[in-house]
C-alpha cells in the first residue's frame, strides 16, 4: 500500500489556527496503515483489524514518536537542549526519548526505576548506554514520583520535562493525530467503523488523546484501555481528565469545536490482563503474543501489547463482540539490539550493572 507523506499534522490541516502555535516536528513520514488481520478474524469467525502503528517509523516505532513530534518540537521551541524523563529500567518510552532525542541534538537524562529484570529490560539498559543517555536509579515508582513532582516544579532553566509515558496535553496531541488518522481511513472506505478499539493503557496519554481524536473525527467506536499498570496510574479518571484538559488546551489556542462532553463512559478500563504487575508476563498474554507472530507474523511485547490483544481475544470469546474489533499496535516493530552489540555492560552504572548479573545467572 502506498501512503501519502504528512507534511503537517491532521490536527493542523482541521484547525489551521493550530500551525505555528503548536510546535511539531516530523517523526511519523507518513499514515501508519490499517488491514484486517485475515488469520485471525478466521479462527475466530469475528472481524478483527489492525492499526500499525508499530510502523510509524522506519528507525524506531510504536506510539512513542507520534507524542516526540510535538514533545522534542516545544523543547527546541523552548531553546532548552536537556530532556529529563523516565520510567522502568526497560521504558519504551525512555528508549524513544534516548533515541529521537540524541537524534535531534538534546542530552537525555533517564530516571529510572524498579520493574521485573528480564533480558528485555536489561537490553534497554545497554541501549539506553549506547545511546549516551544519563541514567539515575530512583528505585520503586514512589521515588521516581517525588522525584518527578520536583522536576516538574523546579523548573531549571536548561531542562525540558518529559512526564512518565510523554503522557501530558502536549504529548497526548500525538494521539489525536492518531484518532483522526483513523477517522480519515474509515472516510476512505479503507476499514469499517470499530464497534470497540483495543489500546494498553500506561501512562494514559494514548487512550486519553484517542479518545479525543475519534471524537473530532466523528467516529462513535468505544475505545477500551487495557490496563497494563498499577490502577493509580492507569484508571478511567486520569484518563477522562487528560482528554478533558487536551481538549480545553486546544480551545485556548483556536476555536476548537464544542464536542460532546467526554465522561468516564467514554473511556472504559479492564484490569483483568495486569496480572502480577507491570512488566510482568501473563500465560494469556504469552498465548496472544504466540498466536499473532504464528497466524500473522507480527510480534507484540509481554509488558503492552501481548495484554491488550488478549483482551481483545477474550473480548470475542466472551461473545461480547457485536461488530468489528480494532487492535491499535503500540509496540516498535524495529529492533535496535544491534545498537548494543559493542556495549559491554561492565562500563553500567554499578546498580544497573547489578541488575544485568541477576539476569545472566538466572536468565528468563
Amino acid at each position: 500500500m502506498n501512503l501519502p507523506d504528512r507534511r503537517s499534522p491532521l490536527l493542523f490541516d482541521r484547525f489551521p489556527g493550530l500551525a505555528g502555535r503548536i510546535p511539531w516536528m516530523r517523526l511519523v513520514p507518513c499514515p501508519t496503515p490499517v488491514h484486517r488481520l485475515e488469520a485471525v478474524s478466521a479462527r475466530f469467525g469475528h472481524e478483527v483489524w489492525i492499526k500499525r502503528d508499530d510502523l510509524t517509523s522506519p528507525e524506531y516505532g510504536g506510539n512513542k514518536p507520534r507524542k516526540l513530534e510535538f514533545l522534542l518540537a516545544r523543547a527546541a521551541a523552548s531553546d532548552k537542549r536537556v530532556l529529563l524523563t523516565g520510567g522502568g529500567i526497560g521504558s519504551n518510552h525512555a528508549l524513544a526519548t534516548a533515541y529521537f532525542g540524541r537524534q535531534q541534538g538534546f542530552q537525555v537524562i533517564l530516571d529510572l526505576c524498579r520493574q521485573p529484570v528480564t533480558e528485555h529490560a536489561c537490553l534497554k539498559l545497554r541501549l539506553f548506554q549506547a545511546l549516551g543517555a544519563r541514567m539515575h536509579y530512583v528505585g520503586g515508582q514512589s521515588g521516581f514520583a517525588v522525584r518527578h513532582i520536583l522536576a516538574g516544579r523546579l523548573r531549571h532553566p536548561d531542562v525540558f520535562f518529559i512526564p512518565p509515558g510523554g503522557s501530558d496535553f502536549t504529548g497526548t496531541l500525538g494521539y489525536v493525530e492518531a484518532g483522526l488518522e483513523i477517522a480519515g481511513q474509515i472516510e476512505r472506505k479503507e476499514m469499517p467503523v470499530p464497534e470497540t478499539v483495543f489500546i494498553a493503557l500506561g501512562s494514559g496519554g494514548s487512550m486519553a488523546g484517542l479518545v479525543l481524536g475519534l471524537k473530532i473525527g466523528g467516529i462513535g467506536s468505544r475505545v477500551v484501555g487495557v490496563r497494563v499498570a498499577t490502577p493509580l496510574a492507569a484508571n478511567t479518571w486520569r484518563v477522562t481528565v487528560l482528554a478533558r484538559l487536551t481538549a480545553r488546551g486546544l480551545r485556548r489556542i483556536d476555536s476548537f469545536p464544542r464536542l460532546p462532553a467526554i465522561v468516564p463512559s467514554d473511556a472504559p478500563v479492564v484490569g483483568d490482563q495486569y496480572g502480577a504487575g507491570y512488566g510482568h508476563a501473563t500465560p494469556a498474554g504469552r498465548e496472544a503474543a504466540g498466536m499473532m507472530l504464528e497466524l500473522e507474523g507480527i510480534r507484540l511485547d509481554p509488558t503492552y501489547t501481548a495484554k491488550a490483544f488478549a483482551a481483545l481475544l477474550g473480548h470475542i470469546r466472551a461473545g461480547a463482540a457485536e461488530g468489528p474489533v480494532l487492535f491499535l499496535n503500540t509496540y516498535s516493530a524495529q529492533d535496535l539490539a544491534g545498537l548494543a552489540e559493542s556495549m559491554d555492560s561492565e562500563n553500567l552504572p554499578a546498580v544497573f550493572r547489578r541488575f544485568v548479573e541477576v539476569t545472566r545467572r538466572h536468565p528468563d
